[in-house]
């Protein structure tokens, strides 16, 4: 049997600039995912590790973070197998063709030369990168040989099972793994896990994702994979480790007054370990002068105070109209009457009836909403 751990994009010095100020603190989390990455290896007594590309952000990265990701690789006596990848391609600047890698552990190795490579009870084939864009599938090079031992792909690029992948970002065939008569594809590129099953409906080619997630929206990141395989063309064991440090959050909040907003406080406050949280909330509503003052002045600092990381997004969070702004929407006709009949219900003073179950709050909000859509309308 073959129990090895699949992992890739690192990114080791990832620019992060969509975070600003707080990019130092991504890419020092990125470290300590790669520790608990190794720390896996090590608990799940691994024969190996594949990182199936950009274990670097750029071939441009400073020395000292290279060193220091070299030797927190030397720290695991696990071997470790590195194929370059779009990122960190192996052109005549790579950084894989830095000094520093003869002096690194005997048991990494960076994988540089399409061809075979035996380990004991398994063959890699690494498909290393030399550019940072190809039309050609990196995975045609593989022999079709019959399995005498278990067959590992390490390839980087876009599997060809989505309309939006450009044609010149080393596209793979979505059957490689079947057609190359591999046990298991470990596909890096994609920052998301994905397992694709083939036509017999066995998952044999896999993208881990990132080990440590890299934007708000990026979906299935921050693990690894742990693969078992037990013999040639036996049925990969695929299960997902945990390896990312950080939250990533996406909030969407209805506000229409001063209630709503403390409730989004109160939310806030309930948060555990925002510390390592990066948290974005998008607003939408309608809010008076109280309400947006008390966005401002609470809730904006509150954010800010609590979170590594906030993004407060409130392009859709419209000022409550005045009523000149409303006449203004509709100067006569049915919309006309719309509004002044929710204005005279909103209005505890003007004694209008109110429907059953319509308070003068409930006509407030309906006022609001009308606006913001009146608003959209004409945008």
């Amino acid at each position: 049997m073959i129990k090895f751990v699949h992992t890739s994009d690192w990114q080791m010095g990832m620019k992060a600039k969509h975070v600003s100020e707080k990019g130092s603190e991504l890419r020092e989390a990125r470290l300590k995912a790669a520790k608990n990455v190794l720390l896996a290896a090590q608990e799940e007594r691994c024969d190996f590790i594949i990182i199936a590309g950009d274990l670097f952000e750029d071939n441009a990265v400073e020395q000292v973070l290279v060193q220091r990701v070299v030797d927190l690789l030397s720290k695991t006596h696990c071997p470790i197998y590195i194929i370059p990848g779009n990122h960190d391609a192996l052109t005549p600047n790579s950084v894989y063709r830095r000094g520093l890698w003869e002096r690194a552990g005997s048991h990494i190795h960076v994988l540089n030369v399409a061809e075979p490579m035996e380990i004991g009870e398994a063959i890699l084939y690494p498909c290393p990168l030399f550019e940072k864009s190809s039309r050609s599938d990196p995975t045609s090079w593989i022999p079709v040989e019959e399995p005498n031992r278990v067959r590992i792909g390490i390839a980087h690029g876009n599997l060809l099972i989505r309309e939006d992948i450009p044609d010149d970002d080393f596209p793979i065939a979505p059957d490689a793994a079947v057609k190359y008569k591999l046990d298991y594809l470990a596909l890096g590129h994609w920052h998301s896990l994905l397992k694709y099953k083939g036509p017999d409906g066995i998952a044999r080619t896999a993208y881990s994702g990132t080990h440590e997630t890299t934007k708000f929206g990026e979906s299935r990141s921050g693990q690894a994979l742990a693969v078992e395989i037990e013999a040639p063309e036996a049925e990969p064991q695929i299960r997902e480790i945990s390896t990312g440090t950080l939250r990533w959050k996406q909030w969407r909040r209805q506000v229409t007054g001063a209630e709503d907003v403390r409730g989004l406080m109160g939310e806030l406050e309930q948060i555990e370990n925002p510390e390592s949280l990066l948290l974005e909330v998008a607003l939408e509503g309608t809010l008076d002068v109280g309400g947006l003052t008390l966005m401002e002045e609470e809730v904006r600092p509150l954010l800010e105070s609590r979170c590594l990381y906030n993004r407060l997004n409130s392009e859709k969070l419209l000022r409550q109209p005045t009523e000149s702004e409303l006449r203004q929407l509709a100067p006569e006709g049915p919309l006309r009457e719309t509004i002044d009949r929710l204005s005279r219900m909103a209005n505890p003073q003007s004694g209008t009836p109110l429907p059953e179950g319509v308070t003068p709050e409930v006509a407030d909000v309906a006022l609001s909403l009308l606006y913001r859509l009146a608003k959209e309308v004409q945008q």
